[in-house]
């Protein structure tokens, strides 16, 4: 197992988000949740701006975007979920098999991310990358134990699956009593889950330098 850093240019094939980034290139994205709805992808990013109205503007009006919400808010600060087609970039990854691994960094239509993976797996997802035409720039390769994520296994799901039955959109589309009944456990301990997943949502925005 090695663990693989790399920067990939998403402009190139016209990936939506590396396309915002480019826009607003002073701009800081930090991806830190997504789940992938086959066709779609639901994305959580911490963005540090000058402008954070822009960014809920580019939500507002692009049709890219199918559904978004803002989770939190500061003077240049913007925690927000959104939904968009899968782009090549992120379906590059799919197809070699590799999970993503949060955090990622956008600047300028820049992504960097580490992710860790056997050695077959990593030349897939760099012979898809050549193969799409996408710019990339491996950092580093090491021996390593695998990357520790934002969140547990148990709080991606949760966060996944909260997504899918549309806890999080405004209006809610389901209760968390509701929720509690497809995990198979009752309210209040979906409640801590819910809890400790946001919080750790909630810390890892602030430690990459939230209410600065």
């Amino acid at each position: 197992m090695a663990r693989v850093e790399i920067r990939i240019d998403g402009r190139p094939v016209e990936d939506w988000l590396a396309g915002l980034s480019e826009s607003m290139a002073s701009a800081q994205f930090t991806l830190l949740a997504s789940q992938d709805s086959g066709d779609t992808l639901r994305e959580i990013i911490d963005v540090r701006t000058e402008s954070p109205a822009t960014i809920v503007e580019r939500l507002c009006a692009d049709a890219h975007v199918t559904s978004h919400d803002v989770l939190h808010r500061e003077h240049r600060r913007l925690l927000v979920q959104f939904q968009i087609p899968i782009s090549e970039t992120y379906a590059v990854l799919r197809r070699a098999g590799i999970p993503p691994h949060y955090p990622v960094h956008l600047q300028a239509g820049w992504y960097t991310h580490e992710f860790s993976a056997d050695q077959d797996r990593i030349d897939e997802y760099v012979a898809g990358l050549r193969e799409a035409n996408i710019p990339f720039e491996v950092l580093s390769v090491r021996d390593s134990p695998e990357q520790a994520t934002v969140l547990t296994d148990r709080q991606q799901e949760f966060l996944s699956v909260a997504i899918e039955h549309g806890f999080y959109e405004t209006p809610r589309e389901c209760t968390l009593t509701e929720l509690a009944e497809v995990f198979e456990i009752n309210a209040s301990a979906l409640s801590r889950l819910r809890h400790r997943t946001e919080s750790r949502l909630v810390h890892a925005f602030m430690a990459s330098g939230g209410g600065s």
